[in-house]
């Protein structure tokens, strides 16, 4: 048996000779060991590298700033109680090892204890960490272009949407159901889009959400119908009121009737002026040809005197 004397935690050199029965003596031998006479330090520990979310139960824990003669750790989920667990080998110059929660909770605080052990069997006192496991992808349950609206005639409009997500981050819009050119922007219901042409038609937007930890949900979507164009009139016809003269009239009281296609008329507009002096009759309730009377004011006896006739639609886009 031999006894060190001084430091610990160093390497100790222990050299030997032996000598015969007439004193003469050998080569000398040496060894050396690492004299160990306090316990490890774990150090700090951190979790996926200190992060905040992670996405999958496997997650990396590594060690900084503890003692160089740690040889295995050990990890659980219930601080103290080390019962079923098993020390893993623990490579200081490479302080990482891994580890997967058995039952996270999902969308919360998952922390996790570890106790290291050194080269002489002496265990560290307990350290730990925490991390929010989110393994569930949000989804937008609901969404609305201008409240649900069928059609405008404004490119911008404003989208509200309600969600189920802990930690929302980011959302996507796009008209194209891949996103192609689209970015990430931040969430927040209300949000303001801009269609993106001019072309009077069905418009489908499309969105998706990415929580704070990286996962992204399903694509929901809403139509809406741009229209931007006045309705059409495609004839026009004027008669006398009261006998029904198409060509003359002796009556400043006239019949105009108007055809047109469009299925979203809302007034008609007749004047003796182009641009301006209309006098306007509800006719949403009417289907094309829809005939209504108009009395000439100021007009021109015994002479052509022309009327004008424009349509409104129910966004308020003018005719031609």
């Amino acid at each position: 048996a031999f006894s060190f004397t001084g430091a610990y935690e160093v390497d100790r050199t222990v050299y030997a000779v032996l000598h015969d029965d007439i004193a003469t003596i050998g080569s000398e031998a040496s060894d050396a060991i690492f004299v160990d006479g306090t316990n490890p330090g774990a150090g700090t520990m951190a979790l996926d590298g200190g992060a905040t979310f992670s996405t999958d139960a496997a997650v990396d824990v590594t060690l900084s700033d503890m003692s160089a003669d740690i040889t295995e750790v050990i990890m659980t989920v219930v601080s103290g109680n080390y019962t079923g667990c098993t020390w893993v080998p623990f490579d200081p110059l490479n302080p990482t090892v891994s580890y997967t929660f058995a039952a996270p909770v999902d969308q919360n605080w998952n922390t996790l204890y570890l106790k290291a052990r050194d080269c002489s069997g002496r265990e560290s006192g307990e350290v730990n960490d925490a991390i929010v496991m989110d393994l569930t992808a949000p989804v937008i349950n609901t969404m609305a272009i201008n409240g649900g609206a069928a059609r405008t005639n404004n490119k911008n409009v404003s989208i509200t949407y309600t969600w189920t997500e802990t930690w929302p981050s980011q959302i996507m819009l796009s008209e194209d159901p891949g996103f192609a050119g689209a970015s990430w922007q931040s969430h927040g219901s209300p949000v303001a889009f801009v269609l993106s042409d001019d072309q009077p038609e069905v418009k489908t937007v499309y969105m998706k959400m990415m929580d704070a930890a990286g996962n992204i949900g399903p694509v929901i979507n809403d139509d809406i119908e741009l229209d931007i164009t006045g309705p059409v009139i495609t004839s026009i016809v004027v008669k006398d009121a009261s006998d029904g003269e198409e060509d003359c009239t002796d009556n400043w009281t006239v019949d105009v009737t108007v055809s047109y296609t469009d299925g979203d008329v809302k007034w008609l507009g007749v004047s003796t002026t182009s641009g301006s002096g209309y006098t306007w009759t509800d006719v949403s309730a009417m289907t094309s040809p829809v005939t209504v009377s108009y009395t000439i004011a100021g007009g021109t006896c015994d002479a052509i005197n022309t009327i004008y006739a424009v349509l409104w639609d129910d966004l308020s886009n003018v005719g031609p």
